[in-house]
């Protein structure tokens, strides 16, 4: 389910999983690590990948894994007040409407971010 809603950027590929997701496929919140090695394996030409997971309905958990040996993770994680290495970093971010609206605010987010380093 998350594979098919893969969406790629100019730098990044990402995708999403909701509540509804997991709860369709049988899936548990903890199987989404794995989620993102698969995520991992099936991208190319890119520099990060990043899933947002809905964590309840007030909240949503974003991922970060980079692509490129270059890209640090951890400066975008930590616009969003999150953390981690270069290698992966991830934050929580509120929901204030609903699962697929933030998330897509969360990805214009990471976008103006990637401009402002130009």
């Amino acid at each position: 389910k998350i594979l098919d809603n893969i969406t790629e950027e100019d730098e990044f590929v990402w995708s999403r999983v909701s509540l509804k997701d997991l709860e369709e496929t049988g899936s548990h919140p903890n199987q989404i690590s794995a989620v993102v090695d698969n995520l991992l394996k099936t991208v190319s030409g890119f520099d990060f990948v990043v899933l947002i997971s809905e964590s309840d309905e007030r909240s949503m958990r974003i991922e970060i894994k980079s692509l490129n040996q270059s890209f640090d993770c951890s400066k975008i994680a930590v616009n969003f007040g999150g953390n981690g290495s270069a290698q992966y970093a991830s934050f929580d971010y509120p929901v204030h409407t609903n699962f697929s609206e933030e998330n897509r605010r969360v990805v214009e987010k990471i976008k103006d971010y990637l401009k402002s380093r130009i």
